[in-house]
């Protein structure tokens, strides 16, 4: 099956003229959305690792992909306040694991320059997902330094925390959406031991060198890489189809 699967996903590259290209265009036929859709249909198991999960709601269609699938796996949000919304709003998955922690690794503490809770009603709704590791990160979005606080957070290697809260299947998605540290992150990603059939990661915070080294390490891997919006999403060809 993998390798019809495989054989088809292939024609169809090849079919829309992408074949070859480190980014295909974005187009509707290559929706993230689309393919999961496509590939998991309401009560469908699905295995996923979010790092960066926020309030699990917010600024995301995959909230509402979820409850109507069977979730397991685990949701990583190290800012108290939206661990805490990401608690009561996965409360109706209990397979999945929110852990409240950073993904770093090497350090066990981190400090997280975010906007200030008490004044996210002056700023617009995607404020509250601009926490970084970098100081100077909110400037990116025109965000004022005078709305910034730095809050410090409990920090663990990502292979670490998976082992920690073992996964049900091997993972479906790998959805990484840490503002800047996303390729710091996706090196951390033993594919000996976890091999996730979807990758998307944010790569709009990214420098070109930095998105051009986070393609290079997942096609190195076998998966075939395009973009959609302001992520990359890589795709194992033979367990997923286009």
């Amino acid at each position: 099956m993998g390798g019809f699967r495989f054989t088809s996903n292939v024609l169809k590259i090849a079919r829309t003229k992408l074949a070859g290209k480190l980014f295909p265009s974005t187009t509707a036929h290559f929706s993230l959305k689309e393919t999961l859709y496509r590939n998991y249909p309401p009560g469908s198991n699905f295995v996923l690792i979010q790092v960066g999960a926020n309030d699990g709601v917010s600024n995301d269609f995959l909230f509402e992909f979820l409850k109507e699938r069977k979730p397991s796996g685990i949701a990583i949000e190290p800012l108290r306040d939206l661990y805490e919304r990401l608690v009561l709003n996965y409360a109706a998955f209990p397979k999945v694991s929110p852990v409240n922690k950073a993904v770093h690794a090497e350090q066990k503490k981190v400090t997280l320059y975010r906007v200030d809770p008490s004044r996210l009603n002056e700023l617009p709704a995607w404020a509250s997902g601009i926490g970084s590791l970098d100081p100077a990160h909110h400037k990116k979005s025109g965000t004022s330094t005078e709305h910034i606080i730095s809050e410090e957070a409990g920090a663990d290697h990502l292979m670490r925390i998976v082992e920690s809260h073992p996964l049900p299947a091997p993972a479906d998605l790998l959805q990484i959406d840490v503002e800047g540290y996303d390729l710091e992150v996706l090196k951390q990603v033993d594919f000996n031991r976890l091999r996730p059939k979807i990758i998307r990661m944010e790569y709009i915070n990214l420098p070109l060198q930095g998105v051009e080294e986070a393609i290079g390490l997942m096609k190195g891997q076998g998966y075939y890489c395009f973009y959609d919006d302001l992520d990359v999403i890589a795709v194992d060809l033979k367990k997923i189809r286009l």
